[in-house]
């Protein structure tokens, strides 16, 4: 059985769905990352609280709400244009509005301390080592250009990565 190869039909493209629902992919997206940045298991509920002026998109996350509480397992979910940043809070920007995930309860403060402590050195090591390999000229003009571009990239990914680990544990300390 054979059939025509199927064509794309313009009329039943529908610009503002895909825009909701890019909404919603990136509202979830940042909270699974900040879950993921916390160390917060998927199974255990959160709060959630999302600061946003555009009534459209504060319309397109009441409306679907069900689907929020369902991929980013929520407890408590408000939506509002005055909505502050909770004290030991995640937060994520998206497009036109604000996600704050409250970490208190999510966390123990030491243990999350040490954790990120550890992460610091970590990134410590690796910016130092990727620093020294980059200031051998040896490596640099005996190496292809691809590998010392890879190595360059790997140096800026570990020092974005030691900045925002830094940042983290700064705001632990201050909420301690």
């Amino acid at each position: 059985v054979t059939a025509e190869y199927p064509v794309d039909h313009p009329e039943f493209n529908d610009g503002t769905a895909e825009h909701q629902m890019q909404s919603l992919i990136d509202l979830i997206t940042a909270v699974r990352n900040i879950r993921n940045e916390a160390n917060a298991p998927l199974s255990s509920p959160i709060d959630m609280l999302i600061q946003t002026d555009n009534s459209t998109l504060k319309e397109i996350f009441e409306s679907n709400r069900d689907y929020i509480d369902r991929f980013c397992h929520t407890k408590e979910l408000q939506i509002g244009s005055d909505i502050q940043a909770p004290k030991l809070s995640m937060s994520a920007v998206i497009t036109d509005a604000t996600v704050f995930v409250p970490l208190a309860e999510l966390v123990d403060l030491k243990d999350e301390q040490a954790r990120v402590q550890k992460d610091v050195d970590k990134f410590e090591s690796e910016v130092a080592r990727s620093e020294r390999k980059l200031a051998n000229k040896r490596f640099v003009e005996n190496a292809p250009d691809a590998v010392v571009d890879e190595e360059k990239k790997k140096q800026a990914d570990y020092q974005s990565k030691l900045d925002a680990a830094k940042e983290r544990l700064q705001q632990i300390s201050s909420e301690m």
